[in-house]
């Protein structure tokens, strides 16, 4: 009975980690850096400086454009360059990008981590439009069948941990690779061009997220009830939030919706007395309400809105 009930823990355990592979689960990451690039090319969660924009135009909300012209050869050529978002390991990390391609863009990137050594992004494949990996400066072969359509939104993701990348679209596996990444800490920025091949993404971006791998450290585990009082809940996207400690910092609020995306951001003050959160408009269901002090401590609590 025990070697019975010994193979059952080992069955489910691998059951578990051959599910949580092919389907993206964002739930053991925090985002560290968030460019909506709705008309602003400022880090929502103020962690880092502005994403650099060069013949990159904002279009509302389509985000920006990047023209698909090579800025190493062409003077007109786009540039969307974030700093060095370096608050995250290498070991362990996530990023995730809503993009639209232009028509006639194939066989170049969508994204790149690393200017210099590009060790880890997207690209549309030639000929066929299939999205690949790209990783250590090379790329995946171009196996899958997920054509990526023009003047269409995506939702890219990709997750690097265990020695492996995966990369995601709506949520969906579309490619995975086991590397070891080998890069610089100073080259943690994120691009639209691949230096190397000498190309340019061609089309729209919004809302790039970056994300470091969840740890006891960083304060998201910590239930916010013994600190903030949340009503109602649920609610209709609109509720107080009041501490339960008399003090009149700055606060962060956040809601993040299951996808680990951003929907909602506003610094506030003084909540010993209370203070109304409007989100109203967001889709019903169920979102994790984050509440971060002027420390860097984070707190969180799941609330729901119906």
């Amino acid at each position: 009975m025990k070697t019975f009930k010994t193979l059952f823990l080992i069955l489910s355990c691998s059951f578990l980690t051959m599910f949580s592979a092919y389907s993206q689960d964002l739930s053991q990451f925090v985002p560290i850096a968030h460019y909506t690039l709705i008309n602003t090319s400022a880090d929502s969660l103020g962690n880092y400086d502005m994403i650099q924009l060069e013949n990159a135009p904002f279009q509302g909300l389509d985000g920006v454009y990047s023209n698909g012209k090579y800025p190493g050869t062409d003077t007109s050529g786009s540039t969307i360059r974030t700093p060095n978002i370096d608050g995250f390991d290498y070991s362990k990390f996530a990023f995730s990008l809503e993009f639209k391609r232009d028509i006639g863009f194939n066989n170049k990137p969508i994204i790149v981590a690393g200017a210099l050594w590009r060790y880890l992004g997207a690209r549309i494949a030639p000929h066929d439009s299939i999205i690949q990996l790209i990783y250590n400066g090379t790329h995946t072969s171009p196996t899958g069948s997920i054509s990526i359509e023009p003047n269409t939104w995506y939702r890219l993701t990709v997750i690097y941990q265990d020695s492996t990348g995966y990369l995601y679209l709506d949520d969906n596996l579309v490619d995975s690779i086991q590397f070891v990444i080998k890069s610089s800490e100073k080259d943690k920025v994120f691009l639209n061009i691949h230096g190397g091949y000498g190309r340019t993404f061609k089309g729209n971006w919004r809302n790039l997220i970056v994300y470091k791998a969840k740890t006891s450290a960083t304060g998201e585990l910590n239930d916010l009830s013994g600190h903030f009082d949340i009503y109602p809940n649920p609610n209709s996207g609109i509720f107080t939030v009041k501490s339960k400690e008399n003090n009149s910092g700055r606060y962060l609020v956040q809601l993040i919706d299951l996808q680990g995306k951003i929907v909602f951001s506003k610094k506030i003050t003084n909540l010993s007395s209370g203070k109304k959160i409007d989100a109203k408009g967001l889709n019903t269901g169920i979102y994790l309400l984050k509440i971060t002090d002027e420390t860097g401590k984070s707190y969180s609590k799941k609330i729901i809105i119906n």
